[in-house]
């Protein structure tokens, strides 16, 4: 784990019901034909839920192939005949998982030679081309699914956290650091890039003078803006701790439309700072803290039904273990349901993914939880 933050910091219609509050208060257009839904806490679809069921659990040990054996997970995917693929920091290897969870082969190897890898931070599919990031030489390694060795690919910039829809339309996180002006600067932008890495729209943009991070004046809950990327879509938080608002762009830039819902502002407690704290103690990310005010969201995913599912903040007074996803589609709000998977995880503010990180990927809900060292497989 101790790479990981290191590697993150460099490097979510109108319908009224029978004599009822309206679950939409209004639809409505701007001068500019962006739609904006501003909806209540009161469900259009009380029905909608994920109905999630365990398949198996693949874990970082391995009794009879060494080979099969991962320490830290960072990132996963999977393809169109269900194979999983997971990429370990510490062997710098990607292992790769049979649709049932058997162990098929071990992919890539330590080094800065082709087809290595050093320091990898993410994997993801593109069509059925396997594509690798090694961070610290920002190379992108292509196999294909069998593991054989395509190409190397040096970049100009670092990516992180991408995100795809039908292994295509990258979203993703930029780094771009420049040492050569007078006061040494970081680019860290929200871009959506093309197959070969370009970045063709950039949705938010900031300068950071590498002297900010030093002396521990940069919020990193400030810049990791829960997004994800859907089908023709891509959707971006507000990133606030004052307003339910996601911004929704299509493929080509373009604004389209904003979904409200109402909000509580909650404090962000002193235990969850204390947290927060060890957290970072252990993990190299000294001198970060939480807001006194949580963001509205920890987190945004798109699933196979063509539904937004978003994770809001709660007030741990209130629901303690409580974590929840609300559900929306085409800009409405379906239900806020109980989320079992996060029950009881640590609030770490921008950090909570260092301890699980969710993927919907074709028909299944993977699980990656990096303090377990296992993948849970979800049929939903």
């Amino acid at each position: 784990m101790k790479k990981i933050i290191p590697i993150l910091i460099i490097s979510m219609m109108i319908l009224i019901s029978c004599g009822k509050k309206e679950a939409v208060d209004k639809v409505a257009s701007d001068k500019d034909g962006v739609k904006n839904y501003t909806n209540t806490s009161t469900p259009t679809d009380p029905e909608a839920g994920l109905n999630i069921k365990k398949l198996f659990t693949i874990s970082g040990e391995n009794d009879k192939d060494s080979l099969a054996v991962f320490n830290q997970p960072l990132s996963m995917t999977a393809d169109s005949d269900g194979n999983i693929y997971i990429l370990d920091l510490n062997s710098m290897s990607l292992k790769k998982f049979d649709i049932d969870g058997n162990f098929v082969q071990s992919i890539g190897r330590r080094g800065q030679g082709p087809g290595e890898l050093y320091f990898p931070s993410f994997v993801l599919l593109l069509e059925d081309t396997l594509v690798i990031m090694s961070q610290q030489t920002k190379k992108i390694s292509k196999f294909t699914k069998n593991g054989d060795f395509i190409s190397d690919t040096r970049l100009e910039m670092d990516i992180q956290l991408p995100k795809t829809y039908d292994n295509k339309n990258i979203t993703s996180y930029t780094v771009v650091f420049n040492p050569n002006e007078q006061e040494p600067i970081i680019y860290f932008s929200l871009s959506q890039l093309d197959k070969n890495f370009k970045i063709t729209n950039t949705f938010e943009k900031k300068d950071i003078p590498v002297q900010d991070f030093a002396q521990g004046k940069v919020n990193i809950s400030d810049l990791l803006i829960p997004f994800t990327s859907g089908k023709e879509k891509v959707f971006l938080s507000e990133n606030d701790d004052n307003q339910y608002k996601i911004n929704v762009y299509d493929m080509s830039g373009k604004k389209i439309s904003t979904i409200k819902k109402q909000f509580k502002k909650i404090m962000t407690t002193q235990e969850e700072q204390d947290v927060f704290q060890a957290h970072m103690e252990r993990n190299n990310g000294q001198g970060m803290k939480l807001d006194n005010f949580k963001k509205a969201f920890t987190a945004m995913y798109y699933d196979k039904y063509d539904r937004l599912l978003v994770v809001p903040e709660v007030d741990r007074k209130d629901d303690i273990d409580g974590s929840y996803i609300d559900i929306f589609k085409d800009g409405i709000f379906l239900n806020r349901v109980d989320f079992e998977v996060n029950k009881g995880l640590k609030n770490l503010g921008a950090f909570t993914f260092t301890q699980n990180q969710l993927f919907f990927i074709g028909d299944r809900m993977y699980v990656l939880n990096m303090e377990d060292i296992t993948v849970d497989v979800y049929d939903y």
